[in-house]
């Protein structure tokens, strides 16, 4: 049976967390509440939700060469939360990425039991 907080693994969440704290650092010291580059093409957007004549067609539009309906979603909606505060954009980017590493690191787990199950067998 495997220890829980064996040596090696409390050495591998360090290593796994510290990128992460060192981001969240530096977001926190660096970053600025102002929309760069290709965020002032989703000012048509808020203008049209804030009047009612927002469609489907206007999330679904290309954006730099790509259709990112649930993208244009997620920051419209943080956008009249928070007062179009790009930190929260930023934010929530970073919680995602954190999300999808656990869910590879989850997949990765069950391949590993799987493999390791085939080949006692």
């Amino acid at each position: 049976m495997l220890k829980v907080f064996s040596r090696t693994r409390i050495l591998l969440l360090t290593l796994y967390i510290f990128p992460v704290l060192l981001l969240l650092w530096f977001l926190a010291n660096f970053s600025v509440n102002v929309p760069y580059w290709d965020q002032w093409r989703l000012t048509p957007i808020f203008e049209r939700v804030t009047e009612g004549n927002a469609t489907f067609f206007d999330f679904f539009t290309v954006h730099g060469h790509h259709r990112i309906l649930i993208p244009k979603l997620i920051i419209t909606t943080l956008a009249f939360a928070t007062k179009w505060n790009t930190q929260a954009e930023i934010i929530c980017s970073v919680i995602f990425v954190i999300i999808t590493f656990f869910a590879i690191c989850k997949i990765a787990e069950i391949q590993f039991r799987i493999k390791t199950k085939i080949s006692y067998i």
